[in-house]
Parts: C-alpha cells; structure tokens; sequence
C-alpha cells in the first residue's frame, strides 16, 4: 500500500473522528506511526497530486484513495 493511501485509509476511514479528535491527530499519528519512508512516499503522492489536479479532480482522488475527511466541513478548502 502506498504512503498516502495508507494515511487516507488507516487515519482518515469514516470513523475517524472515534479515534482522533481532529485531523492534526490524525496526521500526528501517521507520523509518529510510520516510518520515514512510507511518510516520504506520502508527501510525494499528495504533492503530485496537488500539481496536477483542479480542486473537483483533486477532492474525487482523495476520495478514491479512502478519505472520509470532508474539508469544506472544517471551513477550509481541499487544498488546505
């Protein structure tokens, strides 16, 4: 499994408000949990990612990749 969908499945699944009491955490889990290279992976993936799609692109991608993280929700944008 590659670094982002890693974080996107394992830190961001449709429950993960249960785990985390917001995504800083859940981000701070990731890095705490994983190795160098498996968060290296990640920041490469979500960078290409963030260069190569429009802002429906992107968000349909990062849904894809199993986030359930609605961005709009917390008042910011995809990007952020």
């Amino acid at each position: 499994m590659n670094g982002l969908r890693q974080l996107m499945t394992c830190h961001f699944h449709e429950d993960w408000r249960c785990e985390y009491p917001t995504v800083v955490e859940a981000v701070r889990h990731f890095l705490d949990l994983e190795g160098p290279t498996v968060v290296r992976d990640a920041v490469q993936r979500l960078d290409l990612l963030l260069t190569s799609l429009d802002d429906d692109g992107l968000r349909r991608e990062i849904e894809f990749l199993g986030c359930a993280v609605a961005p709009e929700s917390g008042g910011v944008s995809v990007r952020q």
